[in-house]
């Protein structure tokens, strides 16, 4: 009788019981853990995507503050989850001085996205808000650059503004540069 209330000396371990427990536990905090941190790191995307469109429209900014650019007007639409632009780009822009071609103008916004040795800019959004249906549009007028992003299929439930304000026919509508 003795020998059935006498603990075991060679107990060397977890039970069971204590097993399950633990990853019981474990897999509730990563049940609440990994879909913030999910969302966290798509919304860091987000905003990367948000940034590059914002350092373009900054690029295009800075080339128009040249006086030989600086009446270029028009609106450059971009479809797609990919912002690439060469000297040959050609969005139809107007408003150059004699001499000076739409080639130029993107020549310097390429420079100014790439350094001086580069030919072409491309970036490519990363968010999942992004696919082929993207459409971003800058809006060339005034000295200022206005820039927006839409599209998506139903991951974009509206326009989101990057720089300034665009209006859905495409026009600016605010002549301030507000980054959001």
């Amino acid at each position: 009788m003795k020998k059935l209330f006498q603990k075991k000396k060679d107990n060397k371990g977890f039970s069971l019981v204590e097993l399950i427990v633990v990853v019981a536990i474990m897999a509730v905090l990563m049940g609440v853990l990994v879909p913030t941190l999910v969302r966290n790191v798509e919304k860091s995307k987000h905003q990367k995507d948000l940034n590059a469109i914002s350092e373009v429209a900054n690029a295009i900014q800075q080339v128009m503050a040249d006086a030989k650019f600086s009446t270029a007007t028009g609106t450059v639409p971009i479809t797609g989850d990919t912002i690439s632009f060469s000297g040959s780009s050609n969005y139809g822009l107007t408003g150059f001085p004699s001499g000076t071609t739409e080639a130029d103008f993107w020549n310097e916004v390429v420079k100014n996205l790439d350094g001086e040795q580069a030919s072409s800019f491309s970036t490519t959004y990363t968010s999942k808000l992004a696919d082929t249906n993207t459409s971003t549009v800058f809006v060339l007028g005034n000295e200022k650059v206005n820039a927006a992003v839409t599209g998506g299929g139903s991951k974009y439930t509206s326009q989101e503004n990057v720089v300034g304000t665009v209006t859905s026919s495409g026009s600016s509508s605010s002549s301030t540069n507000a980054t959001t």
